[in-house]
Order: C-alpha cells, then sequence, then structure tokens
C-alpha cells in the first residue's frame, strides 16, 4: 500500500510530508511511550527516533536548519516543539 504523505505546517513555519499513517506504526508508538515515560536520556533519544522515523534525514535536517534561522541554533525545546506540533496535526488530520 502506498504512503499517503501529508502536507503539515507547523506554527513557527516549518513545512514536511508525514506519512497520514504513521501514527498506526507500532515502533512510532513505542517512541512516544518512551518519550512520556522514560527518563531524560531515554527521552532524548525516543525524539531523535521520532523525527527520523516521521521525517526522515532529509527533512529532519531541513528542521533543523529552519530552527537555525529563527533561534540561531536547533534548540532541544525547539525541536520537541516542532515534533508536538506535527503529531497533534496529524492526530487532527485522522479525525
Amino acid at each position: 500500500m502506498a504512503a499517503k504523505n501529508n502536507v503539515i505546517i507547523t506554527e513557527s513555519g516549518f513545512k514536511c510530508k508525514v506519512d497520514e499513517d504513521a501514527l498506526n506504526d507500532m515502533r512510532i508508538f513505542d517512541a512516544v511511550i518512551d518519550l512520556e515515560e522514560g527518563d531524560t536520556m531515554l527521552q532524548l533519544k525516543a525524539s531523535k527516533t521520532l523525527l527520523t522515523m516521521l521525517l526522515g534525514e532529509d527533512q529532519k535536517e531541513a528542521l533543523y536548519k529552519h530552527l537555525e534561522k529563527l533561534e540561531g541554533r536547533p534548540k532541544i525545546e525547539s525541536v520537541g516543539k516542532e515534533l508536538s506540533d506535527i503529531f497533534m496535526k496529524l492526530k487532527d488530520r485522522k479525525k
């Protein structure tokens, strides 16, 4: 089955394509659980995993560059906010 990519634009203006079925991927679910319940290092690792699984390496790097333009560097808190925004937009589209 072909992936159904949707364009998502975050509140900061970052534009990416994400497979709309990503919320049904058990590996992504596992990483979300690690993000929610893990210690700080596990949470950081889960964030990296989620970014790579949702965006791929090219779009992940594009996100970092986007945040560099806005803030001078891709800050951990800002990347987390972008990730959260992407998930919320994906979730809203699945309704």
